[in-house]
């Protein structure tokens, strides 16, 4: 089954069939576009912004060495990124969240 692309959602196949399903998370975000999910190794927190999702992802699943919890390896669905520095895996998150921090003071309009 299909399901439309939004800045939110991704296409995903369901087997409908299978009983033992579980949560079905959609990408950062859910059928309900206020809520973003987090698909870190199987967390599926719920979060309702992507700012939020985004500072859970960093502090709870990438961590720090000063905390003797630091993963310097991406765990989100399908992705197995690794790095060498805390700074580059916490880049690398933004590509998973749909997360524009830069904003025109003009137009508004998010880079």
């Amino acid at each position: 089954m299909e399901y439309p692309i939004t800045p939110h959602t991704e296409a995903l196949e369901l087997d409908l069939d299978n009983d033992d399903l579980g949560p079905i998370p959609m990408s950062a975000g859910s059928l309900d576009s206020d809520d973003y999910i987090c698909l870190w190794d199987h967390c599926f927190k719920t979060y309702d912004d992507p700012e939020q999702l985004y500072m859970h992802m960093t502090n709870d699943h990438v961590g720090r060495k000063s905390t003797n919890n630091l993963c310097l390896t991406c765990h989100w669905e399908k992705c197995d990124y690794t790095t060498a520095k805390r700074d580059h895996i916490t880049s690398h998150l933004r590509v998973h969240v749909p997360l524009k921090p830069f904003a025109c003071e003009v137009c508004k309009i998010h880079s």
